[in-house]
């Protein structure tokens, strides 16, 4: 009889047990079932603005003080660099770029050369110099 009723409570407490395993995966199984409900926000731009990235076709790229080729050289740009695009030239052709090394904080880079990603460029017309006169005559 003793024997009996360590059986039946054996049975008992694997009855409970499974029971027990039971409840708390399908609580687990309906924790990781939920999914949030709202939309989630997701990052499509830079935070820093439209970037400016030198294509892979070229190893380097020359940064120019005005959107011509008539203006000087100040700098390059390598292969796959990045830097923050701030405007384009009233055509398209030229794309100005922050570039902190020179006087003024900005350049220019030839438009066909860089890939622009994140927003859009507004227009700016370069003040008129006497080094670049007749880039515009």
């Amino acid at each position: 009889m003793r024997h009996l009723k360590v059986d039946l409570l054996i049975f008992s407490l694997l009855i409970l047990s499974s029971s027990w395993l039971g409840l708390t995966t399908s609580v687990r199984r309906n924790a990781a079932a939920q999914q949030p409900t709202v939309a989630i926000p997701t990052v499509t731009s830079s935070p820093f603005g439209p970037i400016a990235t030198v294509n892979q076709d070229y190893e380097q790229i020359n940064v120019r003080a005005g959107p011509s080729q008539d203006y000087p050289a100040v700098g390059v740009l390598q292969q796959g660099e990045r830097v923050p695009a701030l405007g384009r030239s009233v055509g398209g052709d030229w794309i100005e770029i922050a570039y902190p090394v020179v006087d003024g904080g900005v350049a220019w880079v030839y438009s066909y050369l860089v890939t622009v990603s994140g927003g859009e460029l507004p227009v700016i017309v370069p003040p008129y110099t006497h080094t670049a006169s007749h880039a515009y005559h």
